[in-house]
C-alpha cells in the first residue's frame, strides 16, 4: 500500500541553503536524514538503503528510447556520537564513490558477495530510497508526439519499505510504500510525521550530534518506539 505526504517550503529551502553550505546535494541530505531515522528507529548503526540511478552514461544511447538504471546499494554508519555535518560528509563520500562504479552490475555485486538469493526479498537491502528532482507534470513534444507523466498508484510493495521524495515548487511531495504484512497505516503516518520533524532538526543545527536529534512529538514522548528493518 501507499501513503501519500508533503514536506512544507520553509524545509526544503533550508535543505536546499544546508546543500549550498556544505557542498552536497539535496539528495544527500534528505537521503542522510532517512537513514539516520531509520537508525533511530531500529537502534542500528549500519544501514543499507537502496536507491536507483540512471543508466544512460554512454552518448550512444543518447537518443534512444526506453529506461536505462541500476541499482546502488549505499552504506550509512549514523553512529550516535558523530555530528550530523560529519555523518553528511560521509554519505556524500559514498555516494561519489558509487557513482564512479555505477556500471558495475547489480546481479554481478549479489554473485561476487556469495549472497542466497530469495525470490521474496532483495539480497543486500529492504528499504528503497528515491528522489526525483525533475518536475514530471508538463507536456512534452518529441519529432510530433507528445508525451506527459502518469502518476500510477503502487497497490504491491516491491521492498519493505520505499520512499519516493519529488521537488516541487513549494516543497517536497511524499510517498511511502509498504508492505502491509509488516506495517500498520498508523505507523507510516507517523514515521512521515517523524521524517519531517528529524528535518527541520537537522536544517536548525547541522552540527548537533545524532544522538541529540529528536524526531518525537508530545504524544511519541509517552510510549517507545522500536521498529526492526533488514
Amino acid at each position: 500500500s501507499d501513503i501519500k505526504g508533503f514536506i512544507d517550503e520553509d524545509t526544503k529551502d533550508g535543505v536546499i541553503l544546508l546543500a549550498k553550505e556544505t557542498s552536497c546535494t539535496e539528495y544527500m541530505i534528505l537521503l542522510s536524514a532517512f537513514m539516520i531515522l531509520l537508525g533511530k528507529y531500529c537502534r542500528q548503526e549500519d544501514i543499507v538503503v537502496g536507491t536507483p540511478i540512471s543508466g544512460r552514461i554512454h552518448k550512444d544511447i543518447d537518443n534512444t528510447m526506453g529506461m536505462f538504471t541500476n541499482t546502488l546499494a549505499l552504506r550509512g554508519k549514523p553512529e550516535e556520537r558523530k555530528s550530523y555535518v560529519e555523518f553528511l560528509y560521509e554519505i556524500k563520500n559514498d555516494c561519489l564513490n558509487a557513482y564512479e562504479n555505477q556500471e558495475y552490475p547489480f546481479d554481478e555485486l549479489i554473485q561476487e558477495l556469495g549472497l542466497k538469493r530469495d525470490v521474496l526479498r532483495n539480497p543486500l537491502f529492504d528499504v528503497m530510497f528515491v528522489f526525483q528532482n525533475i518536475r514530471n507534470n508538463e507536456n512534452h513534444n518529441v519529432a510530433g508526439n507528445t508525451f506527459k507523466s502518469l502518476e500510477i498508484s503502487k497497490n504491491t510493495a516491491q521492498f519493505d519499505l520505499n520512499i519516493e521524495i519529488y521537488a516541487e515548487e513549494l516543497g517536497y511531495r511524499i510517498n511511502f510504500t509498504y508492505s502491509t504484512e509488516l506495517f500498520r497505516t498508523e505507523s507510516i503516518f507517523r514515521m512521515m510525521e517523524h521524517y519531517r520533524i528529524l528535518l527541520k532538526e537537522i536544517i536548525s543545527d547541522s552540527k548537533k550530534n545524532i544522538e541529540d536529534i529528536s524526531f518525537l512529538t508530545e504524544a511519541d514522548n509517552k510510549s517507545t518506539i522500536v521498529l526492526s528493518i533488514g
